[in-house]
């Protein structure tokens, strides 16, 4: 049995016994990497100062992107790296709108994932790539949605494009997969475009 194998049977595997328990509850969103109490705590505690929040967020404020940060893309992208990088830029600036209450943020973390889901119709065939980049632009897009009841104000028909962009155009290039950590970059994905 190949590696990729295994791996699809491990996984569908975990995903029948997690099923199995979660029947018995519903699923909440937000509930990615990150549930309500996970954000309330992030947020109250940069906000009061307290360790290691305040130091956490004195290492990334003034990284990986700010709320000036807009998404590059064209609707056959090429590069690669393009879903990667802008999915990381994506994600951090929903946790930096999360840390500081500040909308700019969620408005620049929005913005990216509006320009991905309403320009890019084609992305590399780089499972790995693509995988790392959509693992956390979904997370992205998961609390911005749904975080603090909506207060990001992502409207209702953005949130359903990006579903649909994340179904129609990054699962078929991740749903093959690959070996070793090109197909666990691309099975992260899929499990966070599926929450």
């Amino acid at each position: 049995m190949t590696a990729s194998r295994i791996a699809v049977v491990c996984v569908t595997t975990l995903a029948f016994l997690l099923g199995a328990s979660a029947q018995a509850q519903q699923f909440k969103h937000p509930g990615g990497w990150h549930t309500q109490e996970d954000l309330d705590r992030i947020r109250a505690n940069v906000k009061s100062g307290a360790e290691p929040w305040k130091t956490a967020w004195d290492a990334i404020k003034n990284r990986d992107g700010d709320a000036n940060s807009k998404a590059s893309v064209k609707p056959e992208m090429d590069n690669p790296y393009g879903l990667q990088n802008q999915g990381h830029t994506a994600y951090v600036l929903a946790i930096k709108w999360v840390a500081t209450g500040d909308s700019a943020y969620a408005k620049a973390a929005i913005g990216m994932i509006d320009a991905w889901s309403s320009t890019v119709t084609s992305i590399p065939r780089e499972p790995m790539r693509s995988g790392l980049g959509s693992n956390q632009m979904a997370q992205a897009a998961e609390i911005l949605a749904h975080g603090f009841n909506g207060e990001a104000a992502w409207p209702k028909e953005h949130q359903d494009r990006a579903r649909k962009w994340f179904k129609d155009v990054v699962y078929p290039r991740t749903r093959n997969g690959a070996s070793a950590n090109w197909g666990t970059s691309a099975m992260a994905g899929i499990i966070s475009t599926g929450v």
